[in-house]
């Protein structure tokens, strides 16, 4: 009797210890909202730094997919959020844009832009006008607040 009770608690643990390996890994998202997944899958990391706070976001599925979200973030933290995908600085992007706008979020009030880091994948062999993968990460000068804007056609 007290060494299935010994076997049952070793398993027991065991289940629990996988259990807390594969949250703290990303495998399981506990507790994550979906605005904090699509964070996560639009910059391709398992995990998001810590500090990151979804202040709103807003998606829209038709033909494509389109998700946006604006975040706070700690500013020590800013280089991680770039280290899932291979994000460019990008100068191009700013022209005419002095700050964020969000279609797909009601009551959006944006802010100024400093950075705009992209990332894109386009396969060879999508019809003419097609835009593959993209994500998008606005900034502001103390890169304490992100604007991330992240597009699969």
């Amino acid at each position: 009797m007290k060494k299935n009770r010994g076997c049952l608690f070793t398993a027991f643990v065991a289940v629990i210890v996988a259990f807390v390996w594969a949250w703290y890994s990303g495998l399981i998202p506990i507790g994550d909202s979906q605005a904090r997944a699509g964070l996560r899958h639009a910059v391709d990391l398992r995990m998001l730094p810590s500090g990151v706070t979804v202040n709103s976001s807003g998606v829209e599925s038709w033909t494509d997919y389109i998700f946006e979200v604006d975040i706070s973030i700690d500013p020590a933290s800013f280089e991680e959020l770039l280290e899932g995908r291979d994000f460019i600085v990008s100068k191009h992007l700013m022209y005419g844009m002095q700050s964020t706008e969000a279609y797909r979020i009601p009551g959006y009030s944006g802010f100024e832009v400093s950075e705009v880091w992209h990332w894109e994948d386009v396969p060879e062999d999508a019809p003419e006008g097609g835009i593959g993968t993209r994500c998008t990460i606005y900034t502001n000068s103390e890169r304490n607040r992100a604007f991330v804007r992240y597009s699969s056609d």
